[in-house]
């Protein structure tokens, strides 16, 4: 029995000897007055996720959800979160966790600003509008959410290895010389390096005509505007599809496709 006691007091004692467990660090995504949000990304692969403590008109919400998705827009960044679960100790203001939640901030100067929204699913789902103002960035916020976002549909540049994997198929059916050949796939990279230049700019004007709809939406109104992006992008998507160059290919015609699919992204993305 003493023995049992001995093991049991020296047990004891190391626990309260060793360090608490401790939540994954976050780094700043945004401080709003009072409300803030933090970016944790687990290492080991695990899906990086948000938390947050936002003030409500019903109370402070700390929550911490798994990121579904980011973008980095001109004059917004969003993220949209998943399964949020309490946070932070305290109750919370909702009755239930909504299921996903739009987090959009603006980062013009003249109007920094999050809004938080979710379309009720019905009772007791919550309906979640929230805009939070005074807000500044945290520090290479843009950085961590642009490693998060989808990566793009092709590598940009134009070293030997894209050279030899994208372009010089293009012009391997024009049959010119070895020289020639490599001249004409680097001269056809370097005209697309503009295309997907254009592509971003019409990823970002999509991505900040999504958040300030959001902003202004309520209720189902906020369903449609992720399919007003999508429709856009089907669009786009449709044009791409006839600028490819007609047969039999020339430099010339492959010159021309280029600037019929950079026509695509320029009509609803301009430069300017």
């Amino acid at each position: 029995m003493r023995i049992a006691l001995s093991i049991a007091a020296g047990l004891g004692a190391a626990l309260a000897a060793a360090p608490a467990a401790r939540a994954e660090p976050g780094k700043p995504i945004a401080t709003c007055g009072a409300s803030q949000l933090e970016l944790v990304t687990p290492k080991g692969g695990d899906t990086a996720e948000v938390r947050g403590q936002l003030v409500t008109p019903k109370g402070k919400w700390g929550f911490a959800a798994k990121v579904g998705l980011t973008r980095v827009g001109k004059r917004t960044r969003t993220i949209a979160v998943e399964e949020p679960r309490a946070d932070g100790g305290g109750a919370s203001p909702y009755a239930t966790q909504p299921s996903q939640v739009w987090l959009d901030l603006f980062v013009d100067e003249k109007e920094k600003k999050l809004t938080a929204r979710h379309a009720s699913e019905g009772a007791p789902d919550p309906e979640i509008a929230l805009t939070l103002t005074g807000c500044q960035l945290g520090e290479g916020v843009d950085g961590m959410l642009a490693a998060l976002a989808e990566p793009p549909p092709e590598p940009a540049g134009c070293d030997a290895a894209i050279l030899k994997k994208t372009y010089a198929p293009r012009v391997a059916p024009l049959k010119l010389a070895a020289a020639d050949a490599e001249r004409e796939a680097r001269a056809l990279c370097e005209d697309h390096q503009k295309t997907l230049a254009a592509r971003a700019r019409l990823e970002q004007r999509l991505a900040d005509q999504a958040a300030q709809q959001r902003a202004a939406a309520r209720g189902k109104a906020l369903l449609r505007v992720e399919e007003a992006r999508t429709k856009a992008w089907e669009g786009v998507d449709a044009c791409v599809a006839k600028a490819a160059p007609a047969d039999p290919p020339t430099a010339a015609k492959l010159r021309a496709a280029e600037e019929k699919l950079r026509a695509c992204y320029d009509r609803v993305a301009p430069s300017k």
